[in-house]
């Protein structure tokens, strides 16, 4: 029985509604080794956070430019090109497309739910992305990365031998797909 049929049927109980919910997911990986700092491990996990965020801080390329001194924009004539529209169909091929197991939206939904319930949520989606481009202003939510750790090469311990891989909500990932 597939996993719509066992939620869709009356008689599931809330235990295992959410039993077959959280098969969806995928338990946390955790960072059981410690980090040296200046010679002594560290083993509490906030502490850890803030060294892999201080060092990848220290590392990242900040933007060459002030964006308050941006010079005026003028246009050079007085045609303009209509913003694309999102249309149900492209957003349900997108959504469906979605790797089931890569990562949650910033909502926590994962993929694999986004995917499953592409055909309902094509045109509620659909119409929240062409509300986006008609206000111009995307949502702060979606503008918010999820950096993870991933060791590269020599001991686990030292924070410098880890690269950061940033991982974006699923929606900012469709809405970018659909135009191209």
């Amino acid at each position: 029985m597939s996993y719509i049929n066992k939620l869709s049927t009356t008689n599931t109980s809330h235990a295992d509604y959410w039993s077959l919910l959280n098969q969806f997911w995928k338990p946390n990986k955790q960072c059981n080794y410690s980090i040296t700092l200046n010679g002594k491990p560290v083993h509490d996990d906030y502490v850890k956070c803030i060294l892999f965020n201080e060092y990848f801080a220290s590392i990242s390329n900040s933007p060459a430019y002030d964006i308050n001194k941006l010079p005026p924009f003028h246009f050079l004539t007085d045609h303009r090109l209509l913003p694309p529209t999102f249309d149900p169909f492209q957003v349900f091929r997108v959504l469906s497309s979605l790797h089931p197991n890569k990562c949650k939206s910033f909502e926590y939904l994962p993929n694999r739910i986004l995917n499953i319930c592409s055909k309902s949520l094509a045109t509620p989606f659909s119409f929240l992305f062409n509300l986006i481009l008609s206000s111009e202003v995307f949502p702060t939510p979606w503008k918010t990365t999820t950096v993870i750790p991933i060791h590269k090469t020599g001991s686990q311990t030292v924070v410098q031998n880890y690269r950061r891989i940033a991982l974006l909500p699923s929606l900012t990932k469709v809405f970018a797909k659909i135009p191209s």
